[in-house]
């Protein structure tokens, strides 16, 4: 019996100090700000754009650079601006993927607002690896409205 009680202890004190352990982790990464595509170097271009399709323009095929080129994880987009509309500065964005081991894919849909000419840099695609081949789809609200827009990768 005090063999039994003795192991109930010992995994309480375990159960214990894990969870302790995990809490203390957590906290500590969660203390550590998230970088942002701004405080790294990133290559930042103004696409061409390629195609319409279901209500959205397309830009043409991109690669993410490698980390000489740029030190980005993620696809971003910034200075949206309606070409049509002045005050119009948003846009629904999603990333099409086409990855070398099969169907092409496409990443959520994200509405991205960001004024320029450096206006702040908003990830619509995170954790990318150096290589993938990707494009940009964007909404048309209008077919004779054209967005004008950076991406940052």
């Amino acid at each position: 019996m005090i063999h039994i009680s003795n192991y109930i202890r010992q995994a309480k004190y375990l159960a214990v100090t894990g969870i302790a352990t995990a809490a203390l982790t957590l906290g500590v990464v969660a203390a550590v700000p998230a970088a942002s595509a701004s405080a790294v170097s990133c290559r930042v271009f103004t696409p061409v754009i390629a195609g319409y399709e279901a209500g959205m323009r397309y830009t043409a095929k991109s690669f993410v650079p490698g980390s000489s080129t740029s030190g980005c994880k993620d696809i971003n987009i910034r200075n949206v601006q309606n070409k049509q509309v002045s005050g119009d500065t948003c846009a629904t964005f999603k990333v099409q993927f086409f990855p070398t081991w099969g169907q092409d894919y496409y990443g959520k849909a994200k509405q991205v607002c960001s004024k320029g000419p450096n206006g702040p840099v908003v990830p619509i695609a995170t954790d990318v690896l150096n290589g993938t081949e990707y494009r940009v789809w964007y909404n048309v609200e209008n077919l004779s409205h054209t967005h004008t827009f950076q991406i940052v990768d």
